[in-house]
């Protein structure tokens, strides 16, 4: 039989009752081990509060093992220290308040730096020798749950507001995601933030892509941040078909204002295709490169080891092509271009013969070599125009819309006179790769090759260009850039109104200043140029930067999907719907909460 529990007397009753005039320094004379700040008990050795209003308590925790291992480990490190100085902290707050900033201030680190909640705990060690607060820090689980969502307001009130003023204008592709989800990204930029990065606005995940779905996202996202339809005077995605049928059978109702402008990068990749399906042992040779040593640490090593033993060869690895990457082939082929001889004789001194692509790469070259460089040298000089045009779309910080058909009836002429071009016309490392061919038959099929494909290329983007669904506004664009204006009689304001309604609300007088008086700097921008006229010109000014400032590419968009698959890594796939929509958003428009 258990023996009965002792009966506490009266007098261990009444030391055990809490004492209402105790306070946090009375407490701090039981030890020096403890001090008083703040209106808090704190212990030098365990960096944390104790409850003080129990003296009973106090001194359970100066006898508990745990304080005493500290304590004794800490003396062990630095027997030079009679007692552990005090740490860093918020006095001038109250302890709940001090954890909840230092816990939120935390959080919102880890946010801006893209870092995962579930690291956190790894940071006590850190937080534990410089503050007082790593006891503080909760779980992941805990972060996520309640103080990740308290960004979510600021966030959005910050975003509304950003998005409240000016004309405004969507961009909005999908991807699917590495669980095999599909990702509709919609962003948004304005006119009186143009020059900014668009802000992301919503992400959605969609069960299925069509354009009722895509349609439905887009104004529920517009919807959230009390966007009126009639301020949105551009939709920007690529040329999929339910992009356009989502446009042409319910955008287009909703938001009389608004134009269906798809992506002209979007536009010149499938022209580059051309490119790679045409040159077809050239496309060839870039596969087996990337294939032989992308995945072979050991034969890039002596291939490096080659180069550097060779005369006169800058070592240089090769470059991969990446399917998904604009522009990418033409660089893999600018590197064959330079490198082709070096790699044929690389190959030809190899004893290993057992892989495939090393004999099907060998054979190639050691069969077609000179009409390879031939084609490498063409491709890397002639494509200069479609990719620097390529380039500057990417560009979305300086006005497109007023300057892109000039570049694109621009590169158009080129492929033109390129399609029926002499040898002698050719650019000078073409026609030089082309003089060494020593059969004049393969010279001769490499030149009717070169004509093949800017041919096709010509008429690639010229139906390209006659689908595509804003040409008519990228044609009157021209009107809004000082530097393009054709004659007076040309630039007459009735001229553009069916292109422009808005236009019908400019005096003539104004219309007459800016056609007969206007002047751009060469280099200037022209959305900065437009902005410096309101004085001048109020009410075109307000027109035109209406169609200076509309985007012409949706490459923020690609932009975004590079970021969300960072964040969204094999090692985070199980996060919420919510948290990562949340997450996404604060990474993605990190620059509001600055």
């Amino acid at each position: 039989m258990a023996p009965r529990k002792k009966q506490k007397t009266a007098e261990e009753m009444k030391k055990q009752h809490v004492s209402s005039s105790a306070t946090a320094a009375d407490r701090a004379l039981l030890s020096p081990d403890l001090y008083a700040e703040g209106g808090m008990l704190h212990c030098r050795y365990c960096v944390h509060t104790v409850e003080f209003l129990r003296e009973t308590t106090v001194k359970r925790h100066l006898t508990s093992q745990g304080h005493v291992q500290k304590r004794e480990s800490w003396k062990a490190a630095h027997p030079d220290h009679a007692t552990r100085p005090r740490l860093a902290s918020f006095s001038s707050t109250t302890s709940k308040d001090a954890r909840q900033e230092f816990t939120m201030e935390f959080v919102g680190a880890f946010v801006k730096a893209d870092v995962p909640l579930e690291k956190a705990p790894a940071f006590k060690a850190f937080l534990s020798k410089y503050t007082h607060m790593a006891g503080t820090i909760p779980e992941p689980c805990n972060l996520r749950k309640n103080y990740l969502p308290q960004f979510a307001q600021p966030h959005d009130e910050v975003l509304k507001t950003k998005l409240g003023v000016g004309d405004v204008y969507v961009l909005l592709d999908e991807t699917t995601d590495r669980v095999g989800r599909c990702a509709l990204a919609i962003l948004i930029n304005t006119t009186e933030n143009f020059g900014e990065q668009p802000l992301l606005a919503g992400v959605e995940f969609l069960q299925r892509v069509n354009y009722t779905t895509v349609s439905q996202a887009m104004i529920r996202v517009l919807n959230e941040h009390n966007i009126h339809f009639d301020r949105v005077h551009a939709v920007v995605s690529d040329g999929a078909s339910y992009m356009t049928k989502m446009y042409r059978d319910i955008v287009k109702g909703l938001m009389p204002n608004a134009r269906h402008v798809t992506c002209a990068a979007h536009l010149l990749n499938l022209v580059l295709e051309v490119w790679s399906d045409e040159f077809s042992d050239l496309n060839t040779c870039t596969t087996l490169v990337k294939r032989i040593f992308c995945q072979s640490p050991k034969r890039r090593h002596e291939f490096r080891e080659f180069m550097e033993a060779a005369d006169g060869v800058e070592p240089k690895m090769p470059v991969y092509c990446v399917q998904t990457r604009w522009g990418s082939w033409i660089k893999a082929v600018e590197y064959l271009r330079d490198y082709l001889p070096v790699l044929s004789r690389f190959l030809n001194q190899m004893t290993e013969t057992t892989a495939a692509g090393l004999r099907n790469l060998k054979q190639l070259l050691n069969d077609k070599m000179d009409c390879l460089v031939a084609c490498a040298a063409f491709v890397s000089e002639h494509s200069t125009e479609i990719t620097s045009l390529l380039t500057d779309l990417q560009n979305t910080n300086r006005s497109q819309m007023p300057t892109l058909y000039r570049k694109l009836t621009d590169l158009a002429m080129v492929f033109d006179f390129c399609a029926s071009a002499t040898p002698a016309d050719f650019r000078e490392k073409t026609k030089e790769a082309l003089s060494l061919c020593e059969d004049p038959d393969d010279r001769d099929e490499c030149v009717d090759m070169f004509h093949r494909v800017m041919l096709h290329c010509s008429e690639k983007l010229q139906a390209s260009i006659a689908k595509h669904p804003a040409w008519k506004t990228i044609q009157g664009a021209r009107v809004f850039d000082p530097r393009q204006l054709p004659s007076t009689e040309v630039a007459s304001k009735a001229n553009y109104l069916d292109v422009f309604p808005s236009l019908e609300t400019v005096p003539d007088l104004e219309w007459h200043m800016y056609t007969t008086g206007s002047e751009v700097a060469e280099g200037t921008d022209l959305a900065t140029w437009w902005s410096s006229q309101e004085q001048r010109l109020p009410v075109l000014t307000k027109v035109a930067k209406t169609v200076v400032c509309m985007p012409v590419a949706s490459v923020d968009v690609e932009r975004f999907f590079s970021a969300y698959n960072d964040l969204f890594s094999c090692k985070r796939t199980n996060l919420t719907d919510e948290n990562l929509k949340l997450l996404l958003m604060l990474k993605y428009n990190r620059a509001l909460l600055a």
